[in-house]
């Protein structure tokens, strides 16, 4: 069964042409039949090695919400070790972790935030360090990146909100021409690119208190935080926490306006180029 706000993100991905939005969303289902999606979504885990491998040489989580009670999910790049982390695991393995941790987003991160809220949730706030990033990493894994971006583009559109980009380092417009190229001209319009002095950008979007120190916040809660604390942290549908709900609940006109639609320009007082 598919509800309303899944077919609205269609819609809005193609611009509300009928006919479009209903071809990509018939090749969406046939795709989920295809790969066996709803069974691999209940079934498929990384192995202890594995989930090791990613949370060394490429750390992501989620952690706690910004202002309109959107999940913030950090990725850090500046820790990438393409070499290192296929060793571990596969890039199949790994393109399809990709793919269900998105099915879990949708299923169980959203509604554990739209019930946090009272209000419906259905964007990510995306946070990328890329501190330090060695072109020759990411070039390893360029076209793995590329193969994740166009399934996620096709089959969970419009499930992003602002992609922060931070900590970036002289000569990274050359790694974000490549980048940028694999988007949709949508999805690129919500990058902001950020070098050290990223702090006040995001907490323009979130709390201090919901922000990891590492990241300028006050949080000092786990990064790295295990299935049950995600949980509690208001990241599932079982159990969702006032630590994920921090502040005044937002009005609808407040949602419906609320400048949070980043522009894909480094800001000038940033030290990046």
């Amino acid at each position: 069964m598919h509800d309303d706000n899944e077919l609205v993100r269609f819609l809005q991905a193609r611009k509300w042409d009928i006919d479009a939005s209903e071809k990509m969303f018939r090749n969406y289902l046939q795709w989920r039949k295809d790969f066996n999606i709803d069974e691999l979504s209940e079934s498929f885990e990384l192995t202890k090695d594995e989930k090791a491998a990613l949370d060394q040489y490429y750390p992501q989580f989620f952690h706690k919400t910004d202002k309109l009670g959107r999940p913030l999910y950090y990725q850090q790049f500046n820790k990438l070790d393409a070499s290192a982390l296929f060793e571990k695991i596969t890039p199949e393995r790994f393109t399809l972790n990709q793919v269900i941790s998105n099915e879990r987003l949708v299923k169980d991160t959203f509604r554990a935030c739209s019930k946090a809220r009272g209000l419906h949730v259905s964007q990510t706030v995306n946070i990328m360090d890329v501190k330090g990033i060695a072109y020759y990493q990411f070039w390893k894994i360029r076209g793995r990146f590329q193969s994740i971006i166009q399934i996620l583009q096709d089959n969970y559109p419009e499930l992003s909100g602002p992609i922060v980009i931070i900590n970036a380092p002289t000569g990274f417009s050359t790694i974000w021409k490549v980048v940028k190229a694999m988007m949709d001209q949508a999805t690129a319009s919500k990058v902001s690119i950020h070098g050290s002095g990223y702090k006040e950008a995001l907490k323009e979007l979130s709390f201090d208190e919901n922000l990891p120190t590492e990241f300028g916040g006050s949080c000092v809660c786990s990064l790295h935080a295990d299935e049950k604390e995600l949980y509690e942290n208001g990241t599932s549908k079982d159990k969702p926490s006032t630590c994920a709900i921090k502040g005044p609940r937002p009005t609808l006109d407040e949602v419906s306006n609320g400048n949070f639609e980043n522009i894909g320009v480094i800001n000038k007082d940033d030290d990046a180029s």
